[in-house]
């Protein structure tokens, strides 16, 4: 389990019947805001975003012992927010700032290397929080099962039935926004927004079960925690 802090630390702790700290990682400059796990099938690999506008990608190398893999500084204010795509699409992470705008990244499995980094413009105010829809190809299978031997997310979305990525933001301006990319490439686009609530959006949450048909998200504000499920 891993904690963020306003010390400007990340501490990594053991769960159980016995907790522990494991340890403290020391990288940021600012109050740590957000941290996010990777897909244990790519390591013992973390994010973590902070107020000194920096994201860090931590990977373990031996146990116990972290060192920062990649250094993502071209957000202009606080990072707010992480979150990792599925891992049918490799190591590909989503950044939200302050400053209006998602970066998204996509790292090699050695998380020291960026083959690709894109930003875009999602909300007026600022981005308080992304998540990611599940790799559904509509297709009745599992989540990418067709796709499961390669670990190549270009290749991946190549092939006719692996699907497009999807993310949901929100922001400081009251609205939820999807995002939708085809390409694996630098067209993000807007395809659907919801201006229900009143005031900041500050979570946002993309239901990891797959329906027939739709998926679920579900948003809260911040007057009264309102929660407002979305069929998509």
């Amino acid at each position: 389990m891993a904690t963020a802090s306003s010390d400007n630390t990340t501490k990594v702790f053991s769960t159980g019947e016995n907790p522990a700290l494991m340890t403290e990682l020391k990288g940021h400059e600012g109050p740590v805001l957000s941290v996010a796990w990777a897909d244990p099938k790519f390591g013992s690999i973390l994010a973590t975003a902070s107020h000194d506008h920096c994201v860090l990608v931590w990977q373990e190398v031996e146990p116990n012992a972290w060192e920062i893999a990649y250094r993502h500084t071209v957000h202009t204010s606080s990072v707010c927010c992480v979150a990792w795509a599925p891992k049918d699409y490799g190591l590909v992470l989503g950044c939200g700032s302050s400053d209006g705008f998602i970066s998204v990244l996509t790292l090699s499995e050695k998380p020291d290397v960026c083959s690709s980094a894109v930003m875009f413009h999602a909300h007026k105010l600022g981005v308080t929080s992304l998540s990611w829809a599940p790799a559904d190809k509509g297709s009745g299978q599992e989540p990418g099962a067709a796709c499961s031997r390669s670990h190549d997310s270009k290749e991946f979305l190549r092939k006719k039935n692996c699907p497009h990525m999807r993310l949901v933001s929100g922001g400081c301006d009251h609205v939820v926004r999807i995002w939708k990319n085809h390409s694996h490439g630098a067209a993000w686009r807007p395809k659907q927004e919801w201006q229900q609530h009143k005031d900041w959006v500050r979570d946002v949450a993309w239901s990891p079960a797959v329906g027939v048909g739709s998926t679920t998200i579900a948003t809260c504000s911040q007057v009264r925690v309102a929660r407002v499920p979305h069929r998509v």
